[in-house]
């Protein structure tokens, strides 16, 4: 039943996942929004390995209650960018469309006119400084930011040198509102020795 979800909900999600992630890997979910992604890897790389997923909107408590008890899991409620600091993240309820660009947000709000886009102050690390501060080495990086993947990217300057795979998805009219183009993401990881594998 929930191996037939997935596969409805995103299934190149899981081709890539198949692919890459391994029994005894480690993996870092970026924007894990309920934990779909982050209990299936935690069921890849077995109870013993370990899986960090990050989340900063009011979908956390989502994340918290359906992986938090998982082994091997570490919940971190925070944005990942090109630095660290505090950023404002405009959350619409605990959907997964919030960003910290409120016109990102509202692309989806008419999904759920009802519920308020609402600032909240939250803090931003760095994916080279969650790795070295859960003191493990991602195999696979999973990030999926709402437009936001540049500079998740360029916030990771160490990984992109040493992670086996990353598993990006672009978001071509979000990214467009924080001023970039899929074709910079694309190029930044070509040029760090990643070669693409398609898209959805």
């Amino acid at each position: 039943m929930w191996d037939g979800f997935v596969e409805r909900y995103e299934p190149y999600m899981e081709a890539a996942l198949d692919r890459f992630l391994k029994p005894g890997g480690v993996f870092f979910d970026v924007g894990a929004h309920a934990g779909v992604w982050t209990e299936y890897a935690a069921r890849r790389v077995g109870p013993t390995e370990v899986v960090v997923a990050c989340e900063p909107s009011p979908a956390y408590r989502l994340l918290d209650a359906h992986v938090g008890c998982l082994a091997g899991v570490r919940l971190r409620n925070v944005a990942v960018g090109a630095k660290p600091g505090e950023t404002q993240f405009h959350a619409h309820g605990d959907s997964s469309s919030g960003s910290v660009l409120a016109a990102v947000t509202e692309i989806n709000r008419r999904y759920r006119p009802d519920i308020p886009v609402t600032p909240i102050t939250i803090s931003m690390t760095t994916l080279d400084r969650l790795a070295e501060a859960e003191g493990v080495m991602p195999t696979v990086i999973k990030v999926d930011v709402e437009g936001y993947e540049l500079e998740v990217l360029l916030g990771a300057k160490e990984l992109l040198r040493s992670a086996a795979a990353w598993v990006v998805e672009i978001h071509p009219p979000q990214l467009r509102l924080h001023g970039r183009a899929d074709g910079e993401v694309t190029e930044l990881l070509t040029t760090a020795g990643y070669p693409g594998i398609g898209s959805k």
